[in-house]
């Protein structure tokens, strides 16, 4: 319910919110590319039936991103795109070894990745 009550409250555009964890919102984000620099928070928890790709592009603008928490959920592109301020990374059964994550600088965050 506080989510909700959040969501109401905050902007209507979702990409300016501070955290998207609403499937619908992070889905339209991460298709349009719409997410901006308030972007604190995004969590996208899918089902296995409904694995979905994005483009890794999409996460340009989320400097402030600091917490990314992803569920059968595949990114296509450079990782590079990813904000230098993660700290938090939970990513579970999408993530792929084919994905180069060498673009990306893993210095200041923790990173849990399942494969499974």
């Amino acid at each position: 319910m506080g989510r909700e009550i959040i969501r109401e409250l905050s902007e209507k555009e979702p990409g300016k919110r501070s955290r998207l964890w609403f499937q619908e919102d992070v889905r339209d984000v991460l298709t349009n590319s719409t997410g901006t620099d308030a972007v604190e928070g995004l969590a996208l928890k899918l089902n296995l039936n409904n694995r979905e790709c994005f483009k890794a592009d999409a996460f340009e603008e989320m400097r402030s991103l600091r917490l990314l928490q992803l569920h059968h959920v595949e990114l296509m592109g450079d990782y590079g795109h990813l904000s230098k301020q993660l700290r938090w990374i939970y990513w579970a059964k999408g993530f792929h070894s084919r994905n180069d994550l060498t673009t990306f600088i893993w210095e200041h965050a923790i990173a849990i990745i399942s494969k499974q």
